[in-house]
């Protein structure tokens, strides 16, 4: 049984020109007798951005699921992402995924990770979208108005770490300090001792 191959493509001449070609050769694939027909869809990233970003979608890519029998006790829905190569992809290649003799999609490692837009913790907990509205918010934030913000959340720690020293006021700045070995009474090199003749009085 076959489930849905939901299929994520931005506006890219080759890509969606194949995409588009292999559909009528999906649907037309003969399915085992009881199984329901192939359920083919488009997600176009470029108006659905924060869907996409939510499931960490990779262009382009098909997405096949493996929906499960309602007699299940435990139904669970099978993943597997196939990326596309968009300079080589051929609508050969897309037809193959669900229908060659070892069907290519079983090629690829299910996918499991809380990112599953069906059975992912983040999905069963109602925080996917949340997510991705959020991840796509940070990712639409102009890089200037992250340096300004980088910019006062510095300046704002060093002045606190600053008026937090010992024996320093908020606006004192320490006396600077003599090099090591050196005492803070001991004359400086080449000034006259005293009682020398520089100190003598003048008759």
């Amino acid at each position: 049984m076959y489930g849905r191959a939901d299929t994520p493509y931005r506006a890219l001449p080759k890509a969606a020109d194949m995409v588009q070609e292999s559909v009528p050769l999906i649907a037309a694939i003969p399915q085992p007798a009881g199984a329901p027909p192939l359920h083919l869809g488009f997600l176009n990233c470029e108006k659905d951005e924060v869907l996409c970003t939510a499931w960490a979608v990779s262009l382009p890519s098909i997405y096949h699921f493996h929906l499960p029998k309602q007699a299940d006790p435990q139904p669970k829905t099978v993943l597997h992402i196939i990326p596309l190569n968009i300079s080589a992809v051929t609508t050969a290649d897309i037809v193959s995924i669900p229908a060659a003799s070892k069907a290519r999609y079983l090629e690829y490692d299910e996918y499991t990770g809380v990112l599953h837009p069906i059975d992912g913790l983040l999905q069963k907990f109602g925080l996917l979208m949340p997510l991705g509205y959020f991840l796509w918010a940070v990712g639409n934030i102009p890089s200037w108005v992250m340096m300004i913000g980088i910019s006062f959340v510095s300046r704002q720690v060093m002045s606190r770490r600053m008026g937090n020293r010992p024996g320093l006021g908020a606006g004192d700045v320490a006396p600077p300090q003599p090099p090591a070995g050196i005492s803070r009474g001991a004359p400086a090199a080449g000034a006259p001792k005293a009682g020398g003749a520089g100190s003598k009085k003048r008759r």
